[in-house]
């Protein structure tokens, strides 16, 4: 049974009804956004707001690499983005016309196609990485592949399978985790040879060519073969086993939110072991392929980052808060969990209490009151944004992650390190 079947009968009053509904409803929201985003940024600023603003750390990378080619430790960046950047001319203006329109398109398309209802699309909105879909990263393509590969799952289309994985593997170097995912979801939710041929196969070729024109573009413009493999370890990309207390580069609040990625990772990782205990005992893991596929590529993708920088979560909070695998998990077990009872709720609130430990929280009691605090907002937003209590309470919630993200979007623009 295909994915949108199984969930089309399910769907909510809530839920989407057409692409013109989601178009209204996300494009007034990151319209409203940006909006407040750059009067604030105006008003606050010493500097002001130019395009200046919007090259930033990775931005200046893929800029160099849009004008000039590859070389030297660049290698480990994907060719897809800053190609398409020459094509459109190297403008600051031209990459976040084209990644935000881009972005935007993905995410509307793919909530119509999987019919997400309207909560969860917004609160996908208001994560609080949202800025790298609107400047010069790669999270947009990323986004737009990934959406691309999901639809293609969802309705065994082998084509669109094979482009999502090409996009989304020619953007970054995320076959490390993608591929390991797509196997296990295969084995997990079919394991034959019907759904090898539909899902796996067109998967795996999307890998392999995305590959191979990655290497041949870099080939062109320096001579090594393979250059983005060794580049990694200019940037500290080995691995070793995470040395405590965990944390993150930037400190401060950029370590809640990557704690607070790591926290989806785990519990993404957590579930995908559920379905394989189910799958090993039962012969069926009871959950749809792109549950599986998700799950195993958001717990694949913090296991990485956690044994690759020794402890040092290195971006995470991108990976996961800008990832389209991240609203089908929202999107599948947050109104479950939202139905539990009180002693649920409060048991979760101590056991986030609890993770958060493993980055230092109670070095100080600044520190431990942030890392409550979030535990808090964590543990009150399924029963705020899913359940039918008071309007006020989700307004709320709304509003303080509204809040969290306009602050991480106006430190990026300030040059802050995000993620």
């Amino acid at each position: 049974m295909y994915f949108s079947d199984m969930w089309t009968k399910a769907a909510e009053p809530g839920a989407s009804r057409s692409w013109l509904d989601n178009a209204v409803l996300i494009g007034l929201y990151n319209v409203l956004t940006a909006s407040v985003i750059g009067v604030v940024a105006v008003l606050s600023s010493s500097k002001g707001l130019s395009w200046d603003s919007f090259l930033r750390f990775d931005a200046l990378h893929y800029q160099w690499i849009a004008e000039h080619g590859y070389a030297d430790f660049r290698q480990a960046f994907f060719p897809l983005f800053p190609l398409l950047w020459r094509i459109l001319t190297v403008e600051v203006w031209t990459a976040v016309a084209m990644n935000g329109t881009l972005y935007l398109l993905a995410l509307i398309t793919l909530g119509n196609s999987l019919r997400i209802d309207r909560r969860t699309l917004l609160m996908f909105c208001s994560t609080p990485t949202a800025v790298f879909f609107f400047v010069p990263y790669t999270e947009s393509l990323f986004f737009v592949g990934s959406a691309v590969l999901l639809i293609g799952h969802s309705r065994q289309e082998r084509g669109l399978i094979f482009m999502g994985y090409l996009i989304a593997c020619t953007s970054r170097p995320v076959f490390t985790a993608l591929l390991p995912a797509v196997v296990l979801a295969t084995w997990l939710a079919g394991n034959d040879r019907r759904s090898i041929y539909h899902q796996l196969i067109p998967a795996a070729g999307g890998v392999a060519l995305a590959l191979a024109m990655v290497t041949m573009v870099q080939y062109r413009d320096t001579g090594e073969f393979l250059g983005f493999y060794h580049a990694q370890s200019g940037w500290g990309n080995t691995f070793g086993l995470p040395t405590m207390p965990l944390t993150s580069w930037g400190g401060g609040w950029i370590v809640m939110l990557d704690a607070a990625a790591l926290l989806i990772g785990c519990i993404a990782g957590l579930l995908t072991l559920r379905m394989a205990y189910t799958k090993w005992t039962t012969g069926s893991s009871n959950e749809p392929f792109l549950v599986a596929l998700s799950t195993g590529y958001l717990a694949s993708v913090s296991l990485l980052v956690l044994l690759i920088h020794g402890g040092e979560l290195y971006s995470l909070g991108r990976f996961v808060f800008c990832s389209p695998f991240l609203i089908v998990l929202l999107w599948r077990y947050l109104p479950r969990w939202s139905q539990g009872t009180i002693k649920r709720h409060v048991l979760t609130f101590g056991v986030l209490v609890l993770f958060f430990l493993l980055f230092g929280s109670y070095v100080h009691i600044q520190t431990f009151l942030r890392f409550l605090a979030l535990a808090g907002l964590l543990a009150v937003i399924p029963i705020s944004c899913y359940t039918k209590g008071p309007w006020v309470w989700s307004a709320m919630v709304g509003a303080l992650l509204w809040s969290v993200q306009i602050y991480f979007a106006l430190h990026f623009l300030d040059g802050g390190w995000v993620g």
